[in-house]
């Protein structure tokens, strides 16, 4: 058994990855889906906070592993990991591509992991750290900003997703569809990753992770805020938009599982000095050393 701290500063207690989880990710189509990670975290996260999991009923259990934050869930995939492959903790994986010639390559990739991945606190939400600042300020500060805010110490699940929403005043006053002035958005959760299952690839944009953090704006004379459609968000102020991605910037935790590589010298599928970027979560071969499956 392991303790991790998350993202959110929830105490968990893992175990060592096995056969388990593995043919959790192979069974039907091949792949990682939120239904398989979910099935994962049941099967290593023992304990989170004072819940022990085993103490609860299946759909519970669900239940709470469901609904941690997607940057806790990040973090115990990267640490049972970690934690399984302490000895070898390098990532092999094969990156196929096309050459100059239009042939079909195959080269063995590594990324070394001793060190893990860049991981970011989730933070308090503090609207004083904000306030009355202008874009140019938040872009030019965010970090110090974020290094000033307070990080997450939610002992429960139920209190981080609390904590996970943040309402502020947005800079624009006269935007066409946030005329209240205010707006409401969530660190990414259950919520969002749900979401992202119903999007389209070909229909992905600039606001679908909006969406997917339930965008919220207010508008004159209501108290209670409107879930923003894809049609409100065109029709929102640019410098609103900005704002709300920069202060999801300095509060929201993550950890940096996307990471990027040189491609090779004679791959013709991208431009001159292009790089490649995966997201380790996402390939199968990230949970198999051997890269057989």
């Amino acid at each position: 058994m392991h303790t991790v701290k998350l993202l959110s500063g929830i105490p968990a207690v893992i175990t060592n990855l096995g056969g388990k989880e593995q043919r959790i990710l192979t069974e039907g189509k091949q792949g990682p889906t939120p239904d398989k990670m979910n099935r994962m975290l049941l099967s290593f996260v023992k304990k989170l906070g004072d819940v022990t999991l085993s103490d609860l009923k299946d759909d519970e259990q669900l239940k709470l592993v469901s609904g941690l934050l997607s940057c806790d869930k990040q973090k115990l995939f990267i640490a049972a990991r970690a934690i399984t492959y302490e000895s070898d903790p390098n990532y092999i994986f094969t990156y196929d591509y096309t050459d100059t010639a239009g042939k079909k390559r195959s080269k063995e990739m590594q990324m070394d992991l001793t060190d893990g991945v860049p991981e970011f606190t989730a933070k308090k939400f503090d609207p004083s750290l904000i306030a009355g600042r202008s874009i140019s300020d938040l872009r030019m500060n965010w970090q110090s900003i974020r290094d000033t805010a307070e990080d997450f110490d939610c002992m429960t699940v139920d209190e981080a997703k609390q904590a996970a929403v943040m309402e502020f005043d947005v800079p624009i006053k006269d935007d066409p569809v946030i005329t209240g002035g205010r707006v409401s958005i969530c660190m990414m959760g259950e919520a969002g990753a749900t979401y992202m299952q119903t999007v389209k690839r070909s229909e992905i944009s600039s606001h679908t992770l909006l969406m997917a953090r339930t965008l919220r704006h207010y508008v004159i004379g209501s108290d209670i805020p409107i879930n923003s459609r894809i049609a409100d968000i065109d029709k929102m102020h640019q410098l609103n938009l900005e704002y709300i991605r920069l202060v999801l910037r300095i509060f929201e935790g993550k950890v940096e599982t996307v990471v990027e590589f040189d491609k090779p010298e004679d791959d013709n599928s991208l431009g001159e000095g292009a790089t490649v970027q995966i997201d380790l979560l996402q390939e199968l071969s990230f949970f198999f050393l051997s890269g057989q499956m």
